[in-house]
């Protein structure tokens, strides 16, 4: 095996790059939005915990953030499994937070 491989259900993988790996783990994932009063925001969601999207946003500002908008939605999905009659429940879960990022100690504006 080479160096930088890691065996995996007996295959070898390089390593991948820290976004792919978020897509497979299903991480955090954000975008650049329009806040209300027209300055730059980040819109954050976050499949498994609010918590997750608060790490993200911790990222994302370094300096702080101020929160403008979070959001939590959660529930089941039942399928059931047509040849075998078994029914699964899978626990389904969606966060969201848009934050606009501090600036030296201050929330960026409009004109930074």
């Amino acid at each position: 095996m080479h160096a930088g491989m890691a065996p995996i259900a007996g295959m070898a993988f390089s390593r991948l790059p820290i976004t792919s790996m978020c897509l497979l783990a299903a991480c955090a994932t954000s975008r650049e939005v329009m806040a209300p009063d027209g300055s730059r925001a980040h819109y954050i969601e976050c499949p498994r915990s609010q918590a997750e999207c608060m790490d993200e946003a911790a990222e994302l500002c370094p300096r702080g953030y101020e929160v403008i908008d979070s959001g939590e939605k959660s529930g089941a999905v039942a399928r059931q499994d047509r040849f075998t009659g078994v029914t699964t429940v899978n626990k389904v879960y969606r966060g969201t937070l848009t934050v606009k990022c501090r600036r030296r100690g201050r929330v960026q504006n409009q004109e930074e």
